[in-house]
């Protein structure tokens, strides 16, 4: 074979292997972009599926129900459960809170956040047997009374952080009245000094539409859930 039809056909070998080469790695890209197409879908339905629904409680220890505005994808118990880390966090965020806005300090010292109680392995156990949690479509079909308007998941889960229960607690605090606020407050500290480092607070760290939340909350025109008795009684379940 000459040295000219050996170049050719090697020219031609390298040509082909070229093609197969890209070709094959075009190949693959697609069928990675399409493999990734499918997850995403998967993945998409799957958070969809997640935000559908109401979440109802049934308590056997109490023989109570409750059910909100939670969907499905945390419709659990780990709202009755406090971890270690999580009480930390809780604690950390709040005082980051404080420490940009100092009027709060007396709020956070009464929301409560610093002495959670954190949840041991044997209370867990308990609470998990004790209560039910079942996904329904909406709690207002139920058929429970109620005489408030449910607040939204996103309200819901707001007014649980640390921010929402220091706003909370800095509303309640600012609208307790003075002799009523005396008596729970220590002998340093005056009722209007504690009602004004409140309303500063809520001033200075809260939007209006998070303040109205508190108010409605406080005033009872809307609730976080809505409960009924599985025992009957005065508000009897009416399933």
């Amino acid at each position: 074979m000459n040295k000219i039809n050996y170049f050719r056909i090697l020219s031609t070998l390298c040509i082909v292997g070229l093609e197969i080469f890209f070709c094959s790695n075009v190949d693959g890209l697609q069928k990675k972009k399409k493999n990734k197409e499918k997850t995403d879908t998967v993945f998409f339905i799957l958070s969809q599926y997640r935000q559908t629904g109401n979440c109802l409680r049934k308590d056997s220890s109490t023989n109570t129900a409750y059910c909100d505005k939670r969907s499905r994808g945390i419709c659990n118990s780990n709202d009755l459960i406090l971890a270690k880390s999580e009480k930390s966090f809780n604690v950390s965020q709040a005082k980051d809170i404080v420490e940009k806005i100092t009027s709060c300090q007396f709020s956070f010292l009464n929301s409560g956040i610093s002495s959670d109680s954190i949840s041991s392995l044997s209370e867990e156990d308990t609470i998990r047997l004790n209560n039910e949690y079942i996904v329904v479509e909406l709690c207002e079909a139920l058929g429970i009374t109620a005489t408030s308007t449910l607040i939204s998941e996103t309200d819901l889960v707001y007014s649980n952080s640390p921010k929402g229960r220091i706003g909370i607690s800095a509303d309640t605090l600012y609208n307790t009245p003075d002799n009523v606020l005396s008596l729970s407050l220590g002998s340093l500290t005056k009722a209007q000094e504690a009602k004004a480092d409140a309303l500063k607070c809520l001033n200075e760290g809260f939007t209006q539409y998070e303040k109205d939340l508190f108010t409605e909350l406080r005033v009872g025109n809307k609730s976080k859930n809505i409960s009924c008795s599985t025992n009957g009684g005065v508000n009897p379940c009416p399933f």
